[in-house]
């Protein structure tokens, strides 16, 4: 967003710009960036829980554990201008 900015161009009126993992930075008011959220939290609870599990005892075959990831759309980003 800065080289956008250094270069002239106004995000989200000539750019937009998005970005990955929904860090803390990107919920800043003044970066308000749309981003991906991997849901890391989630898959960080997830992993724990699997290994508490191993350590009570459990065994068998690994499972697949997937968390589905959502856009979180804020500020950065706004159609396409026309014309």
């Amino acid at each position: 967003m800065s080289a956008a900015e250094e270069l002239g161009l106004t995000v989200p009126r000539d750019l937009s710009v998005v970005g990955y993992d929904n860090t803390s930075i990107a919920r800043l008011r003044h970066v308000w960036l749309t981003t991906v959220d991997n849901a890391s939290h989630e898959v960080g609870r997830r992993a724990a829980r699997c290994l508490l599990d191993r350590f009570e005892g459990a065994t068998g075959a690994g499972e697949l554990h997937l968390a589905a990831p959502t856009l979180e759309i804020r500020g950065s980003t706004a159609p396409p201008l026309t014309g």
